[in-house]
């Protein structure tokens, strides 16, 4: 999934941990209504912009695949590397949520951070 389809994505109302996890719902034998339903409260760093959503959907999709703590650690590693960071509130620039939503900083740089996740997730899977 590219940056363009995860902005569509987001624009129809899906978060960006069920984004991620969503990207591999086939592979895992889910469908993705199933796997919106696991990630509907890990966006948005889990609603408190804590972790990244796209890390913990990151990681619940390397989970459903049969990763072991090592590939959660990389795949940890590798976003942080990528990224900076793992936290949401740092990746919108440390701005509250709700202004990072208002001015529309999360639709401009979370969508990034989404693709690179699944990128990731297919890197170490």
């Amino acid at each position: 999934m590219n940056e363009t389809e995860v902005l569509k994505e987001f624009m129809s109302g899906r978060n960006c941990a069920q984004c991620v996890l969503g990207a591999f719902a086939d592979e895992g034998g889910y469908d993705v209504e199933e796997t919106d339903r696991f990630g509907c409260l890990f966006g948005g760093g889990m609603m408190m912009a804590q972790t990244c959503g796209a890390v913990t959907g990151g990681l619940m999709a390397c989970g459903m695949l049969g990763a072991e703590k090592e590939k959660a650690l990389e795949f940890e590693a590798k976003f942080t590397e990528k990224f900076g960071t793992c936290v949401c509130h740092e990746l919108l620039g440390k701005q509250p949520l709700t202004e990072a939503k208002a001015n529309g900083t999360m639709m401009k740089v979370c969508p990034g951070y989404v693709a690179g996740a699944i990128e990731i997730v297919k890197e170490i899977m």
